[in-house]
């Protein structure tokens, strides 16, 4: 497998990896789809179970972050093996 690095300050994963593909799909998809995710994602006090869509992006809509996609993923897209 491939790591991933969820602290991207100092960029992403090398181009040929798949965590680097799969990175650029995922936040393609949150901002392409930022607006029907915000009009159509249930107002949640907590956000524990399920993807995370709409708080991938912060409010500026210039930082992703992955850890709010698979947080709620319960397993079914990476494990993670270490976290700081």
């Amino acid at each position: 497998g491939s790591v991933l690095e969820s602290d991207l300050s100092n960029g992403y994963p090398k181009e040929d990896e798949f965590a680097a593909k799969a990175l650029r799909v995922t936040e393609s998809v949150c901002r392409e789809k930022r607006q029907q995710i915000v009009d159509k994602f249930p107002p949640l006090n907590r956000f524990l179970t399920g993807y995370d869509l709409k708080n991938a992006l912060n409010e500026d809509g210039d930082r992703f972050d992955i850890t709010r996609v698979l947080c709620g993923a319960e397993g079914s897209l990476a494990f993670i093996t270490e976290a700081k």
